[in-house]
């Protein structure tokens, strides 16, 4: 198990995995409805992430939707993501 925080690389490649998506292809800026992601598969997607990287607060769901892979590594505490733009 990997104690840092993701990256929007890790980001990129949960989303691909569990949406069975290229993640070269992926943006941060890009809905993830358009990638085909419906609710369950953004929750497969964080918990994929919180296996890989548990959060180092006791913080569950998200407080708000996670509608593009930026919100999902902002989830983890890191913002925007620098790359995948």
């Amino acid at each position: 198990m990997v104690s840092s925080q993701p990256t929007f690389a890790d980001v990129a490649d949960a989303v691909g995995r569990v949406l069975d998506l290229d993640p070269s292809v992926l943006r941060t800026d890009t809905p993830l409805v358009d990638l085909g992601a419906d609710p369950v598969a953004v929750v497969a997607v964080v918990d994929l992430l919180r296996q890989r990287h548990p959060l180092e607060s006791s913080a569950s769901a998200p407080a708000r939707p996670m509608t593009t892979l930026a919100d999902i590594v902002g989830l983890f505490g890191r913002g925007t993501a620098s790359d995948g733009t």
